[in-house]
């Protein structure tokens, strides 16, 4: 099953992103970021593409939509995503159907439309000129799927031609009327929408889903079979965004799930399961792996009577032959560490073994963390309090009280973080002042707890290219070291050449600094 989600974040936070568990995605749109050409908008495990927001003329403050399609790096690997179009409203990727176990090519579009209507903003009649033209380029070449807000509200509107079959379309000869190469649309799920109203642009939406068989996915599948709302703010809601699809692979969509609304964004989160050969981009990338070469789950052994201790000692007297070997072992200056310590242990527990009953592993579940340290208690519960009723609202999005209620605490609870995180902020503060000269100890380690703990990534720098840039820097130097000679690609830079032997580590002992 192929993961896609779409959701306009209402700003980019890569807090956000991990709030809402994004990485269960494979393939998720961001819109409405409010992102720049040198905005940080990297997400672990995963490859983007970037189209900046748009800067006010004349305004000053933040940007206005920008998008952004996330994918995961597996894609990447393979090649099987690549970008085919690109402008300020939208990004097009197609997926390669080999590459992806699908039945199609797949060409993937992330879209944002600005709420302004044609007759204030002419130009959205323009946009959807332009997905048509590239949706009906694209129809030729495989499937197409379009997800993003585009603040169009349809109510129950046909998205499809009504009675389009050829038994309405014959003449009194029973000649079907229609051109030979004309295919009728096909008959699909009721749509239905918590949403009663229509505005202009939902006419045009529904104008360009006719006419290049495009078919709206919400409102009609498991999860979202009534058609919720996916925004809410405090003088209404409605249902602007969507997944649209290809008429014909309209059936290979398995659900479509709409996130209650949250503090994150006035915006509801879409996922949706596409139907491919499952795991297929991962069993090509672990075919390489050599389950041998993997180590066992840790265990540990059984203590199950008084007397068992005594065993040990008397099953690693039994081994004294080995024991006499390993100490000579040791007296040997050229003797390889790693193999006197893997000595060691095997005698160590082959008599465990002897002795006790081993107990392997069970995996257990790690314990969620606080998002952040000053978020307490307080806050987790006027969390949990909005999003019970975040999902009562979506339920009964029309009831006005559920409504004020909501919002009221979304207000209060959004206070209380902010308040919260100044208050932990000048603790720290008062705590550090005193502790500076009372307790240098105690402050360096509330320093380094307050410190983020960043994953680092590999340097991305070749190893060729910083070899020349070294060999730059003594030529400039004029040394005597002619590092030409030294061969740069047959360096292992993961591991050791040799092991080291117990007199170098005696060495590296002996010269050590004094602590």
């Amino acid at each position: 099953m192929l993961q896609l989600g779409c959701w306009n974040i209402n700003g980019f936070s890569s807090q956000k992103l991990n709030d809402i568990n994004c990485s269960k995605f494979d393939i998720f749109g961001i819109v409405e970021s409010w992102t720049h050409d040198e905005s940080s908008i990297s997400f672990k495990n995963y490859t983007c593409f970037h189209q900046p927001g748009i800067k006010k003329k004349g305004k000053r403050g933040r940007r206005s939509g920008g998008i952004i399609l996330y994918f995961k790096n597996e894609f990447k690997k393979s090649n099987a995503i690549i970008k085919i179009a690109q402008s300020k409203n939208y990004i097009f990727i197609k997926l390669d159907k080999d590459k992806c176990g699908l039945t199609h090519d797949i060409f993937l579009g992330c879209v944002y439309i600005n709420p302004r209507a044609k007759s204030v903003c002419p130009e959205n009649d323009k946009i959807f000129d332009s997905l048509s033209s590239l949706v009906n380029k694209y129809s030729e070449l495989g499937k197409v799927i379009i997800m993003g807000d585009c603040n169009s509200r349809t109510a129950n509107l046909i998205d499809y031609i009504e009675l389009d079959e050829t038994d309405y379309h014959q003449n009194s000869e029973g000649k079907s009327n229609l051109p030979t190469n004309y295919t009728s649309d096909l008959i699909l799920p009721k749509r239905n929408n918590l949403d009663p109203e229509i505005n202009e642009q939902g006419r045009m939406l529904i104008d360009f889903c006719i006419e290049s068989k495009m078919r709206i996915l919400n409102g009609r599948i498991d999860g979202d079979s009534l058609g919720f709302h996916t925004y809410y703010c405090p003088r209404g809601s409605s249902s602007i965004d969507y997944f649209l699809v290809s008429e014909d692979i309209f059936h290979e969509f398995v659900y479509l799930h709409v996130f209650p609304p949250n503090e994150l964004s006035d915006h509801s989160l879409l996922w949706t399961g596409l139907k491919n050969n499952s795991n297929y981009i991962y069993s090509q990338i672990n075919n390489n792996i050599n389950t041998k070469d993997c180590d066992l789950l840790p265990g540990k052994y059984n203590l199950e009577s008084s007397g068992s201790r005594e065993k040990f000692v008397e099953a690693v007297q039994d081994s004294k032959l080995l024991i006499d070997q390993f100490l000579l072992e040791v007296n040997n200056p050229e003797m390889d560490i790693n193999n006197l310590s893997e000595n060691l242990s095997n005698i160590i527990l082959d008599s465990a073994n002897k002795t006790f009953n081993f107990r392997p592993f069970k995996g257990k579940r790690k314990k969620k963390k606080g998002k952040q340290k000053w978020f307490n208690g307080n806050c987790k519960f006027f969390k949990r309090e909005l999003n019970n009723l975040g999902s009562r609202l979506q339920q009964h999005p029309n009831n006005h009280d559920l409504k004020t209620s909501y919002h009221q605490l979304r207000r209060e609870y959004k206070k209380l973080l902010k308040d919260t995180k100044k208050k932990f902020i000048t603790d720290i503060i008062d705590k550090l002042d005193s502790l500076h000269e009372d307790n240098p100890k105690l402050f360096w380690k509330t320093i380094n707890n307050l410190k983020k703990n960043t994953n680092r990534e590999e340097n991305p720098i070749p190893l060729s290219e910083m070899s020349n840039y070294l060999k730059k820097l003594y030529e400039e130097n004029n040394t005597d070291l002619d590092i030409s000679k030294i061969e740069i690609e047959n360096i292992n830079n993961k591991h050791l050449d040799y092991a080291f032997i117990c007199k170098e580590n005696d060495v590296a002992n002996s010269t050590r600094a004094p602590t």
